[in-house]
């Protein structure tokens, strides 16, 4: 990857591939973490990716992108770890296959759509105000619909600290947000945001540099950002709440003290795949198959929280049951007690998994991102490397800390009928 610091806080990155057939090219703002501007620029990954000054339709929205050999533009609203991120991406064919030269108007696009809203006397236009607030009620009433998401966002809430702050704003949030205020939080991102250029593709870093430069023209400012939440200690609590649902949904939040950079973390996450991730791990084959205690189980290793997440899906009745043999794996992975055929699957398998994701923009976008943002070279190939090595007893090692911290229940408001 090359870096060029184009100004204060705002740096183009380039990581010249051939292994696609088009250009991807990310434009992020980050800003420290705060919930209370959530609900706004949730509203703003709609508004911004709609129209701007130079395409006021989505008729215009999409001839533009039509004339860019059918490109992709997303704008997503995506907070991770301690910061929040707002992410324009633009996808389009390499200018290799075609007979035009599209970096220069594919950045414009960028440019445009992140820079340059159509906004009237300084608002967003009403009626396009409206419906998009409407459109993101919308998308969150469908992830709450999802008992799953609903019980894990709820868990979240009451855990605190940055997984509370990156959760979906409420109905009543994103209603309560005015016009003036979506203004507002798109004006602090282009001034005070640390901003990020990254593309990917067979591209000439001169004709980047050229054009980034030509396109983009932030006021230096300097904002610090920190991906990695600091870990937390909380005391135990358990809650538990009824919804009209077919099944109960158990989320056990263990707190295991890592960041994301401690020697330890490959062990953890290795250890993670032989623990509940993968369909051969120890909660899938003892609680669902073995004892057919729950419709679904999995664990996730939330890695900048220092949390831990096993969510499980089942009947009332088997709650207290599976609660006791979800304990009983982790006592397993405590003490190392699994077998070598479990830790040498785990391993193949996130092995293959990361070498899959160097075949796949995002995740090779993600890990340039990743490596700007913790001041680190963090390669997936260093990864790989790290799996390759992860002993047992690293793997004990890393879950001998990790600690009960959270549960929340969501329960079925009658016994199942059968």
């Amino acid at each position: 990857m090359q870096t060029f610091r184009l100004s204060e806080n705002f740096s183009l990155h380039i990581h010249p591939t051939e292994k696609f057939k088009d250009v991807t090219m990310n434009l992020d703002f980050f800003l420290p973490l705060d919930s209370a501007q959530r609900p706004a620029h949730f509203l703003l990954s709609f508004l911004l990716a709609e129209v701007c000054d130079t395409a006021r339709t989505k008729l215009e929205t999409q001839k533009r992108l039509d004339d860019l050999y059918g490109a992709s533009l997303s704008v997503t609203s995506d907070p991770r770890g301690n910061l929040d991120l707002l992410e324009f991406s633009c996808t389009t064919a390499d200018s290799h296959y075609v007979s035009d030269s599209l970096l220069y108007r594919q950045m414009e696009v960028l440019r445009d759509y992140s820079c340059r809203p159509y906004l009237e006397h300084g608002i967003f236009e009403p009626h396009l105000f409206e419906e998009c607030v409407q459109k993101a009620v919308t998308a969150v009433r469908m992830t709450l619909d999802d008992p799953a998401s609903a019980a894990a966002e709820e868990a979240s809430l009451r855990y605190g600290g940055a997984m509370k702050k990156r959760c979906l704003p409420s109905e009543q949030e994103l209603r309560s947000v005015t016009d003036e205020a979506c203004a507002a939080a798109w004006k602090e991102l282009i001034d005070q945001a640390q901003i990020h250029l990254f593309v990917l593709g067979s591209v000439s870093a001169e004709e980047c540099l050229e054009a980034a430069s030509s396109l983009f023209h932030f006021s230096d400012r300097n904002t610090s950002v920190s991906l990695q939440a600091e870990p937390q200690t909380s005391a135990y609590s358990k809650m538990i709440l009824k919804k009209p649902i077919s099944q109960s949904w158990l989320v056990q939040l263990y707190e295991d003290g890592l960041r994301y950079q401690d020697p330890l973390m490959p062990a953890f996450m290795l250890g993670n795949g032989i623990l509940g991730a993968l369909p051969t791990s120890l909660l899938f084959q003892e609680v669902r198959e073995a004892r057919s205690l729950c419709y679904s189980i999995g664990s996730e290793n939330l890695i900048y929280d220092g949390v831990l997440r096993i969510t499980a899906g089942m009947n009332r009745r088997d709650l207290p049951e599976a609660g006791k043999l979800i304990a009983q794996q982790i006592d397993r992975m405590q003490k190392g007690e699994f077998t070598d055929d479990q830790l040498e699957t785990a391993r193949s398998m996130y092995i293959n998994s990361w070498r899959g994701s160097m075949d796949h923009g995002p995740s090779l976008i993600w890990d340039d991102c990743r490596s700007v943002l913790l001041h680190a070279e963090d390669s997936i190939p260093r990864m790989i490397h790290r799996f390759e090595t992860v002993t047992r007893e690293e793997i004990r090692e890393a879950y001998a800390d990790l600690k009960l911290a959270e549960v929340l229940i969501l329960e079925e408001d009658e016994d199942d009928p059968s």
